[in-house]
């Protein structure tokens, strides 16, 4: 059995060579609800569809032979750089896009807001419809930041990821800077909020 460092790094393996890539999710933050879609085949077609239900309107992230295009605010626009089009996108895509920006394109799109910073975690074994799952929890010894992940064993396949910090611990700095906010900043942090999202994947299939 794997343990969590070496699952962790045979799950980004698997996301960064794999040749094709779908999914649909949702992710929730304390603010938004948020649906989305991924479609990716390699070498550089990477979409990624998303909206809220708060507002309406799809928004998009396209990626093909070098261009990127976004959709944002019915605003189209052609933008040099995938990692600048994600790093528009995180707030309002509670960083789904940016997680798997970073996973399925990680020499294109650099970032710190997924599962990749080395913690110690424990994992838990669990049985869905003839599916083997492990789920790993982060035990920092602060209990003011948790991130969990789920992870399909046999396709090696990400099915749910959060990423929660208490606001009240969070310098003001470095949610800005890792576009980490979900609400204003003088709003969250007037609270004793969480803030992050939790992103569930279904309907995820590889190299179709």
């Amino acid at each position: 059995m794997m343990d969590s460092s070496q699952l962790i790094q045979a799950v980004i393996e698997k996301y960064a060579s794999c040749w094709s890539y779908r999914d649909a999710g949702t992710a929730f933050s304390r603010d938004f609800v948020v649906e989305f879609e991924t479609y990716f085949t390699r070498p550089d077609r990477f979409s990624f569809r998303w909206k809220d239900h708060s507002h309406p309107g799809e928004k998009l992230i396209h990626f093909e032979n070098g261009i990127v295009t976004l959709l944002l605010q019915d605003a189209q626009v052609e933008i040099p750089k995938l990692q600048t089009a994600i790093t528009m996108a995180n707030a309002s895509s509670l960083l789904a896009s940016s997680l798997l920006g970073s996973l399925l394109l990680p020499e294109l799109v650099h970032t710190r807001v997924d599962f990749m910073p080395v913690m110690p975690y424990e994992i838990v074994e669990s049985e869905h419809e003839g599916e083997i799952f492990t789920s790993l929890v982060s035990t920092e010894s602060s209990p003011n930041f948790i991130q969990k992940l789920r992870i399909n064993v046999e396709t090696l396949a990400i099915y749910e990821w959060e990423q929660l910090i208490k606001a009240d611990f969070a310098d003001r700095s470095y949610l800005q800077v890792e576009n980490f906010l979900v609400s204003q900043t003088q709003e969250v942090l007037s609270h004793d909020s969480e803030i992050g999202a939790r992103v569930k994947f279904k309907h995820v299939s590889f190299d179709k």
